[in-house]
């Protein structure tokens, strides 16, 4: 998708700025179709690399890299540029400065018509229940106390790999906010707080938020990064993850029921939140965690089923081979499935 919407507007002798080492398709593809581009990287190190597959993709006629550290460095350059590229998102949305670089290439490099790209940013979200229920035939609820704590080293999709039957949506993806990159805000964002609601459309167990971006490259070509439900895909065969953020309680919902929510957001950071009520902590509706560390690592592990029957079938043989009923020590609780395996 990427390769085909730049070729689209990156004509033949357009001049074209990539900001960025990215996936280095950008401007290689750029030159290739022709264009003059100018690549640009901060780390010295990966402009090394970059020059060197410029030279060994035979692109130096088109493609020259220059290790500029601060995009004040390209004023030099001032609107010179037919298009200005940039990979600059990741699963932190804002946090690569993609506003700040849209607004400068505005101000100072593009030619006027000139164009960004990517040309807008959506982000969506969502509430979402991720929750162990059964492991090896045993109650495992409780270790949800340890998805207490913002944030995740996983994205949700990656969970539905990891943890099937334990990751879903429980509302439909909302619009949280929309940038025309081509357009964007003259200054930057100051932080600002907006009240949103979520509305259940299944039965679960709320105890996260999820978002992510949506990504308009221009010419009907769009890439979703929303949680692909029916086949899930791991984590790294994807340039960007889902923002999973654990809200601390837990809430039993039921279609039609409405979540309140608190979106955070400057020009380089955004947070998605769901408060507790006062009303439905003091009826019983949610309940609070008590604070724990967030171990969420353990949870592929407590979830990897090939991992525990490997286990339990050693504890067994190693019970079994014992005259008397073994004492049994484990040292430091990890996932706690050892102890009760060998108990059963």
């Amino acid at each position: 998708k990427l390769e085909r919407a730049l070729e689209v507007i990156a004509p033949p002798s357009a001049k074209i700025l990539v900001l960025g080492f990215g996936s280095c398709i950008p401007a290689l593809v750029a030159a290739r179709a022709g264009a003059d581009v100018l690549w640009s990287e901060p780390v010295a190190r990966l402009a090394e690399v970059a020059t060197e597959l410029v030279r060994v993709n035979h692109l130096e006629r088109r493609c020259k890299v220059v290790n500029a550290k601060q995009m004040a460095e390209l004023s030099i350059r001032a609107h010179n540029f037919d298009v200005v590229i940039t990979e600059g998102l990741g699963e932190e949305v804002l946090a690569e400065r993609i506003l700040n670089s849209a607004r400068l290439a505005r101000k100072t490099l593009l030619k006027p018509g000139g164009r960004f790209f990517p040309q807008r940013l959506r982000i969506f979200g969502a509430v979402a229940t991720l929750r162990t229920k059964r492991t090896s035939g045993f109650d495992t609820r409780q270790f949800n106390v340890f998805r207490n704590t913002e944030g995740a080293v996983y994205d949700l999709e990656c969970a539905m790999l990891n943890e099937p039957g334990c990751a879903r949506l429980l509302s439909k993806p909302q619009l949280l906010l929309e940038f025309d990159l081509n357009n964007p805000p003259p200054e930057p964002l100051q932080h600002t707080t907006c009240k949103l609601e979520a509305i259940a459309t299944v039965d679960g167990i709320l105890n996260c938020i999820t978002w992510w971006p949506e990504i308009d490259l221009g010419g009907g070509t769009v890439l979703d990064f929303a949680p692909d439900t029916q086949t899930p895909r791991h984590m790294y065969t994807r340039a960007i993850k889902q923002r999973i953020n654990f809200i601390g309680y837990e809430r039993r919902l039921s279609p039609g029921d409405r979540v309140p929510l608190l979106l955070e957001y400057d020009d380089d950071s955004l947070s998605l939140s769901a408060p507790p009520q006062p009303a439905a902590l003091k009826s019983g509706e949610a309940v609070l965690w008590p604070q724990a560390p967030l171990l969420s690592y353990h949870f592929a592990m407590i979830a990897e089923t090939v991992r525990n029957d490997c286990f339990e079938r050693a504890l067994v043989r190693a019970i079994a081979a014992c005259d008397a009923p073994p004492h049994v020590l484990d040292i430091g609780t990890g996932t706690g499935l050892l102890a009760m395996l060998a108990v059963r």
